[in-house]
């Protein structure tokens, strides 16, 4: 655990955006970027994701293979860009590999879910590949929602395995008939949201 050199400089930029800053975790390194500004959505949907190292650029994923491939899913199961939706991250701050798991910092975080579920008015969530297993650290319990339709902070939730998750496949060589099988967990999860919660609230 290093605090970041840099974090005295991300606080006053934050500030000067009049963006509310917190400090629930002492041990975190330092706040991700735009993860406590407001923004404007088209889309009342939240879209969880994880990174492990955020800079400070537009991409929703740090890699841009990673961050092409989501915009992709978004576009071809959708037809709408992400940035039309709220795209956070499940951990809104940089934490230490001995951290990322640690309950009390993930029930911090879960405030500002719930913070923006209200400011937003928010009508569903999509829990993308690590961001899930962050929220939902048992096998067990994540694969008996699987496939299905959940509440998650009283709303309607789906879980996806992420553009990350399929990418790092690929990387690793895994087996094409995996890549596939992953895939289309991902693109199943993502138009079930769509059938029982997008079009239902329409």
């Amino acid at each position: 655990y290093t605090p970041a050199i840099a974090e005295k400089t991300v606080e006053k930029i934050l500030q000067s955006k009049k963006t509310t800053l917190c400090t629930l975790c002492e041990r975190r390194i330092s706040y991700k970027h735009k993860q406590f500004e407001t923004l404007l959505i088209a889309e009342p949907y939240l879209l969880l994701k994880h990174n492990p190292f955020l800079s400070e650029h537009d991409r929703f994923y740090q890699d841009p293979m990673v961050n092409s491939l989501f915009t992709k899913m978004c576009h071809t199961v959708w037809g709408k860009n992400p940035k039309e939706f709220l795209v956070r991250e499940v951990l809104r701050c940089h934490f230490g590999a001995e951290d990322v798991s640690n309950p009390a910092w993930i029930e911090n975080c879960k405030t500002h879910i719930e913070a923006d579920i209200s400011q937003y008015k928010l009508k569903g969530i999509v829990l993308f590949g690590k961001a899930a297993r962050i929220l939902f650290p048992d096998n067990k319990v994540r694969s008996k929602y699987v496939g299905k339709v959940f509440s998650f902070c009283g709303l309607p939730t789906v879980l996806s395995p992420g553009a990350d998750t399929i990418i790092d496949l690929q990387n690793a060589k895994a087996p094409p008939e995996k890549i596939k099988q992953v895939k289309k967990l991902a693109f199943d999860a993502m138009k079930l949201f769509e059938k029982e919660v997008m079009h239902a609230q329409q």
